[in-house]
């Protein structure tokens, strides 16, 4: 059976959702390992300076080096192996050889291929986990090399002096990968559960949708010979199905946006962990904007299939370009000029202002992506002029043009369809339609002209209205 518009639509949301949720689920997971990894480091370097300061400090190192006194090192090796977890330890001087180790054979070694040393040797606290080295002979007997973890700290002669030793210490953390398994089946439970609970309720809204279609092609295979009945049950189907859509729309768009919820408050909570210097930070951010992108997306999509009933108001068209320009500089590119013009600045028209902006917004916004190498974004109104063939005295036009490539001519007749895109996961393809559907819901029509050597030509043409009515008072009256 050929799937209709709704189940299409269904199975898309469906895939989207489970996309969504393993990519999410896969940046929480990897950022939170990312802090207990930090922490861990963290708790690790203070203990080593804090044991260092009071057993080794820069004098007695410098004697213990120089004498070959061993007694101060062994000493301060056992309070090491109190520590959790800890399997060697190895001490350099600020040259970076090896003065001191539980394993005596690495005495007196020089590893020239360790960087990791020499970040730590310029200051830097440094954690490497799982890397091959040429050093590692010795510890591979100790732990799997994949779970052995290196810390260097530098150790400073006073505060935030210079760094008289280093100290490596190797640890076999079975507490954060223990820590880290309960939290990757904590997310993937979590994100099972969420992305399972959002399946089964989009497979109801499915379920029923299917059974309307069978329904409705009974209904037209009886009564197929009759003509004038037949219209009748062409305009219910076509009721049934905007109703059908528009319930399906809203299901997806709510559970779509509790799933986002969640998710976000989730990120939120983490960033409110983090301090500002915590390296996970900055991706934590990511997460947070993306959840906010896709509810933004959900917010156009119910827009799209149920409208804001917004009062319709007398506007100029100089009023309408002013609004529409400080949008679109919003998110201009730098390489991109914008040129406006208005011919007849006291036309009337009388629309709904906050939907026509969102509808010429999406075109602009059409535009400026067509130019990734840059060009220039044309913004001009004025009345229809009568003698032009789309001419109408009745209407006022705002045309947006651009210098891109064009939209080749086999994909120009689809552009206003609902959901399609020709720019592939990037694009859901709603942006022009919802365009195509404010402006007609609003007594205007769009048209487009196209070619490769000159750009696309966007022309809306809006109803207008008695000049005397756009001197009484309208919303950008308050602004």
């Amino acid at each position: 059976m050929r799937l209709n518009v709704v189940q299409k639509f269904t199975l898309l949301s469906i895939a989207a959702t489970v996309v969504i949720a393993v990519s999410l689920s896969l940046l929480v997971t990897t950022f939170q390992t990312r802090w207990l990894l930090a922490n861990e480091v963290r708790l690790t370097a203070q203990a080593v300076r804090m044991m260092t300061r009071v057993e080794l400090p820069p004098e007695t190192f410098a004697r213990a080096v120089r004498e070959g006194d061993v007694a101060a090192f062994e000493n301060l090796w056992r309070h090491f192996q109190q520590l959790p977890e800890t399997v060697r330890l190895k001490i350099y001087d600020p040259a970076g050889r090896i003065v001191w180790s539980d394993e005596a054979k690495l005495i007196g070694e020089f590893f020239a291929d360790n960087e990791e040393l020499e970040e730590s040797l310029a200051g830097r606290v440094v954690a490497e986990m799982g890397k091959i080295k040429s050093e590692h002979v010795h510890e591979t007997p100790l732990t799997p090399e994949e779970e052995l973890l290196e810390v260097y700290v530098p150790i400073f002669d006073g505060d935030g002096g210079t760094v008289y030793s280093v100290f490596e210490l190797y640890k076999h953390p079975r507490s954060f990968f223990r820590s880290r398994r309960v939290l990757l089946s904590t997310v993937w439970c979590a994100g099972i559960v969420g992305g399972l609970a959002l399946f089964l309720s989009l497979y109801g809204l499915f379920h029923r949708s299917l059974r309307e279609q069978v329904r409705l092609q009974h209904v037209e295979q009886e009564l197929h010979d009759v003509t004038t009945q037949r219209r009748l049950e062409a305009a219910e189907r076509e009721a049934e199905h905007d109703r059908i859509l528009r319930d399906l729309a809203a299901g997806v768009a709510h559970n779509f946006s509790n799933l986002l919820t969640g998710m976000r408050n989730y990120a939120a909570r983490v960033r409110r962990a983090l301090s500002e210097t915590d390296a996970p930070l900055d991706d934590i951010q990511i997460v947070i904007d993306t959840a906010d992108r896709a509810a933004r997306l959900s917010t156009d999509l119910r827009r799209w299939v149920e409208p804001v009933d917004e009062r319709p108001w007398p506007a100029t068209l100089k009023s309408i370009v002013a609004s529409l320009v400080t949008r679109c500089r919003e998110t201009l590119p730098e390489n991109v000029a914008l040129d406006v013009s208005v011919d007849a600045p006291q036309t009337c028209i009388e629309a709904s202002p906050d939907s026509l902006l969102t509808a010429l917004s999406n075109v602009c916004r059409n535009a400026q992506e067509a130019m990734p190498e840059g060009g220039t974004l044309t913004i001009s109104a004025g009345r229809a002029c009568s003698g032009d063939e789309h001419g109408d005295d009745r209407f006022a036009q705002i045309v947006i043009a651009d210098t891109g490539g064009g939209i080749p001519a086999d994909v120009l007749p689809g552009i206003f369809e609902p959901f399609f895109s020709t720019k592939g996961t990037v694009g859901v393809g709603l942006g022009l339609s919802l365009s195509h559907h404010i402006i007609e819901s609003q007594g205007g029509r769009i048209e487009v002209q196209s070619s490769a050597a000159e750009g696309t030509e966007f022309r809306v043409l809006l109803p207008t209205a008695p000049p005397e009515r756009c001197g009484a008072r309208t919303p950008d009256s308050h602004r």
